[in-house]
């Protein structure tokens, strides 16, 4: 389905987004928390608003939706030839990454109640 090539290449541009958008979350981060501390917020104030930032469901959703996508992956490997190219593995890779999504936000409904 995919050359070692095109595996490279989507691995360059997928590190490449992981880290600019690491880049820009913390710049974000930090110009934040520096017009916070300019405000005359405590540090107990500041350590609240952290923890409340860090939201263990969201990392459950995707690290549920990156494990249905590596699925998916691997499930193209057992359809037919003609399949495994083309609108049909988007297809797979897409049913399962949107089944993961939903599962992922079933279980933050459920966390929440």
């Amino acid at each position: 389905m995919f050359g070692s090539d095109d595996l490279t290449a989507l691995v360059a541009i997928g590190g490449f987004y992981l880290v600019v958008v690491l880049v820009i979350r913390e710049i974000g981060t930090t110009l934040t928390l520096r017009k916070i501390v300019e405000k005359g917020t405590t540090a107990e104030q500041i350590k609240a608003l952290l923890r409340q930032r860090t939201d263990p469901g969201a990392t459950l959703k995707w690290a549920i939706v990156t494990i249905a996508v590596g699925l998916g992956f691997v499930l193209l490997q057992w359809l037919p030839p003609q399949l495994q190219q083309g609108p049909a593995a988007v297809g797979v890779i897409l049913l399962l990454a949107g089944g993961a999504l939903w599962l992922g936000s079933r279980f933050e409904r459920a966390r929440q109640d």
